[in-house]
């Protein structure tokens, strides 16, 4: 609401891509890798796609050691332990229970998050396994995908990484086939610039089909780019032009903060639209 917000755009059909760290979302799970769709009714959005839930082994703490979250996608993705994964390393004795924790489902959290997916593959391709400062390993990500990249998206990646929407609909985005990709392409010796860059442009692949998607269902032209992850310039920057290549009108955050700095003003929006909903609802016109 605050990107639209932002662009004097308030009740325009978009489909806003949010990705982010941590939020819940209005079925009391934790989100953070959306693809929501908006409307006239200002306030109010359909769910038209997320990323497939996995789960946060610790919570907080998972956030600080993404090694965490690496072996709790590669638990939800059928992908072996074995020693020589960087996580697996890092855990030590520790996966053991770690383990445990995840096929228990005890007092474990679930998130679709596209930031926890970021601190999940830096710690595959051992960039980051410590977070002593907020998005430190999405930030190190970038930094090493662009030493391999040279800053653009649209040049073509060393290797394309599988893009898997699942059933119903194909809403749902599971990011197994690509980890296991990055698993065997370590395994082969690719850099880790290259498997970063790789990443990036898979994260931009995503965008692009569920936007290709919802024009084919509902004729949406619009897509915005909102949330923390998409402060990441690289990311962004060739998202924007993958889309706009392919004739899509793109909106980004140029004034407003894309992540929490952001969202005061979208919380002022919907609590001022259903005030004036409810105070005289044949009047209700945000043009």
């Amino acid at each position: 609401m605050s990107l639209l917000a932002e662009h004097g755009r308030l009740g325009s059909r978009a489909l806003v891509l949010t990705f982010d760290g941590t939020g819940y979302g209005s079925d009391g799970d934790i989100w953070g890798g959306e693809a929501l769709l908006l409307g006239p009714d200002v306030g109010r959005f359909a769910r038209v796609g997320h990323l497939r839930p996995v789960a946060l082994p610790g919570g907080d703490a998972a956030v600080a050691e993404p090694w965490r979250i690496a072996l709790a996608h590669l638990e939800a993705a059928g992908i072996a332990w074995v020693d020589g994964l960087a996580p697996v390393r890092e855990a030590g004795e520790r996966a053991v229970w770690l383990r445990r924790l995840l096929r228990s489902e005890v007092s474990v959290a679930r998130s679709t998050s596209m930031g926890r997916l970021f601190d999940a593959v830096a710690s595959l391709l051992d960039v980051c396994q410590a977070q002593r400062y907020e998005a430190q390993a999405a930030i190190e990500l970038e930094q090493c995908a662009r030493a391999a990249a040279g800053g653009n998206l649209l040049d073509h990646p060393p290797l394309v990484l599988p893009v898997a929407l699942a059933e119903p609909g194909g809403s749902v985005l599971d990011p197994a086939p690509m980890l296991a990709e990055i698993v065997a392409a370590r395994r082969r010796g690719v850099p880790d610039g290259d498997l970063a860059w790789a990443f990036h442009a898979w994260v931009g692949a995503c965008v692009v089909r569920w936007a290709e998607v919802t024009r084919a269902r509902a004729g949406i032209t619009t897509v915005g780019l909102s949330g923390g992850v998409f402060t990441n310039e690289l990311l962004a920057s060739g998202v924007r032009a993958m889309l706009t290549a392919r004739g899509f009108e793109v909106l980004t955050h140029s004034v407003v903060p894309a992540g929490d700095g952001g969202l005061a003003l979208g919380q002022a929006v919907v609590a001022a639209a259903r005030l004036r909903s409810a105070a005289d609802p044949d009047r209700f016109d945000w043009r």
